[in-house]
């Protein structure tokens, strides 16, 4: 007998080589899928993510100009005296001043977060001046303000108590 018929076939010569070439090929087949999958899982699927605020972007634009015209058609009908456009994010509010003229005053919300949002103010019976509005969409309400000072708030539970809360002096 030849000392090569005893040998095992797993081991020696290309045997080894071939099984570290199929363990390293395993190895990289795996790492790809989970490369494949973490950029699927951080990027998501199509149609989400960065390219839905690009296409968001349009709808935005005519807002802003529904906007400017719905100001221009309370300034000729005389409804609101005073226009307040702020942001609502998630559990926030932004670019709310610090006082406005009593009279008519028209708030204008811009719900820029993911989750809904309202605007109350609680020294009017806790009216809800500007509906319960989606993340991503624009509303408005409409209000009367006599001089004194006010708490504005979301009536989302929990939000209030997260921070979405401001005070606003109506100047006579």
């Amino acid at each position: 007998m030849s000392a090569t018929s005893h040998e095992d076939p797993r081991s020696g010569g290309g045997s080894a080589l071939d099984s570290a070439t199929v363990a390293w090929t395993a190895f990289a087949f795996t790492a790809t899928l989970l490369v494949i999958l973490l950029l699927w899982v951080l990027l998501g699927t199509p149609g989400a993510g960065p390219a839905d605020e690009v296409a968001e972007a349009p709808d935005e634009e005519p807002a802003a100009d529904d906007d400017e015209a719905a100001d221009d058609e309370a300034a000729d009908d005389g409804e609101a005296e005073e226009t307040v456009e702020f942001v609502a994010d998630d559990n926030f509010y932004e670019d709310l001043p610090d006082s406005v003229s009593a009279g008519t005053v028209e708030f204008v919300m811009d719900n820029q977060g993911a989750a809904e949002h309202d605007m109350v103010i609680e020294e009017l019976g806790d009216e809800e001046v500007v509906e319960l509005t989606p993340g991503g969409e624009t509303a408005s309400g409409t209000v009367e303000l006599e001089p004194g000072e006010y708490t504005l708030y979301c009536s989302v539970p929990g939000h209030r108590e997260a921070g979405m809360e401001a005070t606003i002096t109506v100047e006579g």
